[in-house]
């Protein structure tokens, strides 16, 4: 968890947590520094990223890591978005198109808080580099 010095209320909420949730607080320049310093600061294979107002159903991170185990060479998944009005009552639902690689060269249809993948595997990254014929990455390369 990346908090970006919040002065909400979200500091006695994560203390709260004990040892149970890793986290960290401290001045980001926006946005993607916030994730890019989350990223930076985990070792999970798995990643993901929620906005404060984001939020996964139940039973969706069980979901994800079972999807994983059992299909090893997937790097990326995502899925359908259901929005909740402040009460938490669902208001209305986007239902995605079936995975369309072609399609999604001209339109980016990927709701981040749907999407998952996995740190590890870079199949998908160096297919991508392959084709442009650039050279591959000797570590991790992050962009904000």
């Amino acid at each position: 968890m990346q908090d970006g010095a919040s002065i909400d209320g979200t500091l006695d909420l994560l203390k709260s947590r004990g040892e149970s949730l890793s986290w960290k607080s401290e001045p980001d320049k926006g946005q993607s520094s916030a994730i890019n310093l989350g990223f930076a600061g985990s070792d999970s294979e798995i990643m993901a990223y929620l906005n404060s107002d984001d939020m996964l159903l139940p039973g969706t991170l069980a979901c994800v890591a079972n999807y994983f185990m059992a299909h090893p060479h997937i790097d990326l998944v995502y899925g359908h978005r259901v929005f909740v009005d402040r009460e938490g009552l669902e208001v209305g639902r986007a239902v995605l198109p079936p995975h369309d690689g072609e399609a999604l060269r001209y339109a980016d249809y990927i709701p981040h808080e749907t999407m998952f993948w996995c740190r590890m595997h870079r199949s998908f990254h160096r297919a991508a580099l392959t084709r442009l014929r650039l050279p591959l990455p000797t570590t991790p390369h992050r962009t904000a």
